[in-house]
């Protein structure tokens, strides 16, 4: 059984449902939402840390490595690295994932039967991603999703990265809906507290984290492991 099918597996499930008197707009966070791949970021990170002088565990990647790649670059190695450098390294780390990723790359299942769905209902689709330019176009591209997103905000679109809300209130901003019309899906609870602050609900996918690790946001709708079974009401 491969990591997906595991986790999809091992992940408990719940009814999801989108009202349609509430709702007027989806917002996607990317990685480990729309495509399974977290576990391959982390696993880039971890051979570039190495790289330069740290042995990490992949669960202290996981557990450490989250937001835009410079805010990583200056929080694990305070002054040490200029932005011009800091950027070179992470190109270096997002040319490796993609490389390691792309022969297992698949959407999340269920997910392009929502997209589809949500547009012939009318919905705004958006993406608010902290990944940067580059892995934010090779996941539109492989798949591509653009016939199905309004608008996408990627990390060097936004001056805070999230928990920070910018992401999520730039991309309710650019489809032209007010943040309490949208439902957010995200799979880290950065994101949802991002997603919170913003005044979104959330649905969690259980990719990469565990459910308890979300203890305390009030604004999760649910659990999920997948895509499937979404249920439009009125």
């Amino acid at each position: 059984m491969n990591n997906l099918s595991q986790a999809c597996a091992d992940a408990p499930t719940t009814q999801p449902t989108i009202s349609l008197s509430e709702t007027s707009a989806l917002l996607f966070d990317m990685d480990g939402t729309i495509v399974h791949n977290m576990l391959y970021h982390h696993r880039a990170w971890q051979e570039l840390l190495k790289e330069l002088g740290l042995d990490w565990s992949i669960e202290r990647v996981q557990a450490e490595i989250w937001g835009k790649n410079e805010d990583i670059f200056e929080r694990i190695f305070p002054g040490k690295y200029s932005k011009s450098e800091a950027r070179e390294l992470a190109l270096k780390k997002e040319r490796r994932y993609i490389e390691c990723y792309t022969p297992d790359a698949q959407l999340l299942p269920g997910l392009e039967q929502v997209l589809a769905s949500a547009k012939e209902v009318g919905l705004k689709l958006a993406i608010a991603t902290a990944a940067p330019p580059i892995c934010l176009e090779f996941v539109m591209n492989f798949f591509k999703l653009e016939r199905f997103f309004d608008a996408v905000v990627h990390a060097d679109e936004v001056a805070h990265s999230k928990p920070h809300p910018e992401s999520y209130l730039v991309a309710a901003a650019r489809v032209g809906v007010k943040p309490d019309r949208c439902l957010v899906f995200e799979d880290a609870p950065v994101g949802v507290k991002s997603a919170e602050a913003a005044g979104i609900r959330s649905y969690v996918l259980l990719t990469t984290h565990q459910q308890a690790e979300f203890k305390g946001f009030s604004s999760v709708k649910g659990f999920l492991h997948d895509y499937q079974s979404f249920i439009f009401v009125p």
